[in-house]
């Protein structure tokens, strides 16, 4: 078993899988067949790890197109990505040299399974292919539904769980917030999926990120909510420094990164 990974069992039938502590990915299993969410960096097997759990076919789907969540694909072989993050920005950032060099930042490598082809399937609107309808993972007595909440990046999505009341939600709402990456959207656009999010938090879902221990809390995402909110409302007044961000209230943790010229949505043309 790889040392690199740590296994935990956060619901029915449902894995979060850390990666040296830094990034998770998620494993989710039906009556049928099994679902991958992201692939961390890859750094150990991972494909080793999700196959001493689930013997089922599998799929992969990346919350986002950024190389902490899509490197350990190429141990895999093809997987799932909406099509707004299938840009060229993204596919730099996740090149094979990107994803190895910060993968080594994170301090631990293992030998593991490589494929030779690595393809993105994306994700859209009226896409069938086979086990998946139209924003749909069926797994067999158990269905994850997409929806694209646009803001860390274009494509980010979450995927929701009804029958356990889980969602997925990447990097898009987390108590570190990047909004400062190439690719990612103004702040206002981030707060409409974010609303989506806070939502199913409000409803009793449970919610888990990519990054620390996974969990997200009704509080912090609201913490979080109202954090890009000041930042919105100072930027409007004229009060906003470009040395504000990372932007913070009394505590470190929620912070928001952010650039000034992507505060506000820009007006349609």
């Amino acid at each position: 078993m790889s040392s690199v990974y740590d296994i935990t069992e956060i619901a029915h039938k449902t894995w979060r899988i850390s990666e040296a502590g830094k990034v998770n990915c998620y494993l989710v299993e039906g009556d049928t067949s099994a679902l991958l969410i992201d692939s961390c960096w890859g750094v150990g097997d991972l494909y080793g790890v999700v196959k001493s759990i689930t013997s089922k076919p599998l799929s992969i789907v990346a919350t986002h197109l950024h190389p902490d969540h899509v490197g350990g694909a190429k141990q895999f072989g093809n997987y799932y990505v909406h099509e707004a993050d299938l840009r060229f920005i993204n596919n730099v950032m996740c090149c094979s040299l990107a994803c190895h060099m910060g993968g080594r930042r994170i301090g631990a490598s293992e030998k593991h399974r490589k494929v030779k082809i690595s393809r993105k399937i994306a994700i859209k609107d009226g896409y069938i292919y086979i086990y998946i309808y139209i924003y749909i993972f069926e797994l067999g007595n158990r269905k994850l539904t997409v929806k694209n909440i646009p803001g860390h990046t274009k494509g980010s999505i979450m995927l929701i769980d009804e029958k356990y009341k889980l969602i997925f939600t990447g990097d898009d709402v987390n108590p570190n917030m990047w909004l400062q990456m190439p690719g990612a959207v103004s702040l206002e656009e981030w707060q409409k999926g974010a609303e989506i999010v806070l939502s199913y938090l409000k409803d009793g879902y449970f919610a888990w990120n990519g990054h620390d221990e996974g969990a997200l809390s009704l509080d912090m995402a609201n913490r979080v909510y109202v954090l890009v909110d000041e930042i919105i409302d100072k930027y409007k007044k004229g009060k906003l420094q470009k040395n504000d961000s990372p932007y913070q209230n009394d505590h470190t943790i929620p912070n928001v990164q952010f650039r000034m010229n992507k505060i506000l949505k820009a007006p349609k043309e």
